[in-house]
């Protein structure tokens, strides 16, 4: 899928799919994704459900890469990401939102 950006209502990649991640309608700038958990993206369920950190991780990374497409014709991968969990996400849906900032190469 390089070079190209995912349809609305599509999901990037099969690990996406499996998760429930698929891609909603562009908010001017910024490359918007909605997570509907599935099975696969659960981590604890005692006393509440929560998402799994790396369900979380996959839908940060494929925003971004999404953000980046939208405005770059070149191929791009994350090389390096960090992530700061503050608290727990809950099974619930989520809206992903990324916008490219700075496009480039690591120095």
């Amino acid at each position: 899928m390089t070079g190209q950006r995912t349809p609305d209502g599509a999901s990037a990649a099969p690990l996406d799919a499996a998760l429930g991640l698929t891609r909603a309608p562009d908010e001017g700038d910024a490359a918007v994704l909605r997570l509907e958990p599935s099975d696969l993206a659960v981590g604890a369920t005692d006393p509440v459900t929560y998402l799994h950190g790396g369900a979380l991780a996959t839908a940060i990374d494929t925003a971004a890469w999404e953000a980046i497409v939208r405005v770059s014709d070149d191929s791009w991968v994350v090389a390096d990401m960090r992530i700061d969990f503050v608290r727990l996400a809950r099974n619930e849906p989520h809206r992903v939102r990324s916008t490219a900032r700075k496009i480039g190469h690591a120095q």
